[in-house]
């Protein structure tokens, strides 16, 4: 692995906080009721030079504690890499020792461990309806 400096982020690694102090891995309200935090995650085998590699190896984790208590979807370049789409753009990534449920997510100290994306993987992909296309999602997540 050949990785930079690291970033981190703030808040506590313990309380499950996102890079915006308040439990919210993007800082728009992406705390649990169950106290879990839903982060972009990669493993850090992602991350070279202190940046994420391959953003299309990504997922939407759920953290609680120090851990992926579960893990979902991949992201969707068209809104995650969307110039865009700028509020929803991918930009701070959580790195865990494997991409898997159950794995830990690194920290040093109370603070997680995270990477940026490669400013190079963004682009203008155009207007998204970000609302049907997590509709679709859906749909293929409880049919798969």
């Amino acid at each position: 692995m050949s990785m930079a400096m690291p970033s981190y982020a703030h808040g506590s690694a313990g309380a499950a906080r996102g890079p915006d102090g308040n439990g919210n891995g993007h800082g728009n309200g992406n705390g649990r009721r169950d106290g879990g935090v839903i982060l972009h995650t990669t493993s850090v085998d992602n991350v070279v030079n202190g940046r994420v590699r391959d953003p299309a190896r990504v997922k939407h984790g759920v953290v609680m504690g120090k851990r992926i208590a579960d893990l979902s979807w991949w992201i969707d370049p068209a809104t995650h890499l969307n110039l865009d789409l700028p509020g929803h753009l991918l930009e701070t990534v959580f790195l865990v020792s494997r991409l898997e449920k159950g794995a830990r997510v690194l920290a040093e100290g109370e603070r997680f461990v995270y990477a940026p994306v490669e400013e190079s993987a963004y682009r203008h992909l155009g207007k998204v309806d970000v609302t049907e296309k997590r509709r679709v999602s859906l749909r293929q997540a409880a049919s798969a």
